[in-house]
């Protein structure tokens, strides 16, 4: 299974906040899969891909705080921090946030 209740949870999400989308703060993760390198793992590819599908499943042009959840100890630093600077630059998301990862990274 993909995602909560296969995303059903991010389109009545959507739905309930579509309508006053200022007076929510909308939090939500990307991270590690079991869909292969192109779809799992903290690569800017999956990054990318997962917050497009997240917005167009929500139908909402923004999320307030986009955070990767779960280190892989594969994609370096450099690649995450450029994947979450791009989105954060191109308005897809206002904050960027790195949690469940290991205190020397």
């Amino acid at each position: 299974m993909e995602g909560y209740a296969f995303h059903e949870a991010e389109k009545l999400v959507g739905e309930f906040i579509r309508t006053d989308r200022d007076h929510f703060v909308l939090a939500t993760k990307y991270s590690n899969g079991r869909n292969g390198i192109t779809k799992s793992g903290n690569s800017r590819k999956n990054m990318m891909r997962a917050v497009e599908s997240s917005l167009k499943r929500m139908g909402i042009e923004h999320i307030d705080l986009y955070y990767l959840h779960i280190w892989d100890y594969t994609t370096p630093i450099d690649e995450i921090m450029r994947g979450l600077d791009d989105l954060v630059r191109s308005g897809k998301i206002l904050y960027a946030a790195i949690s469940d990862a290991p205190v020397w990274e």
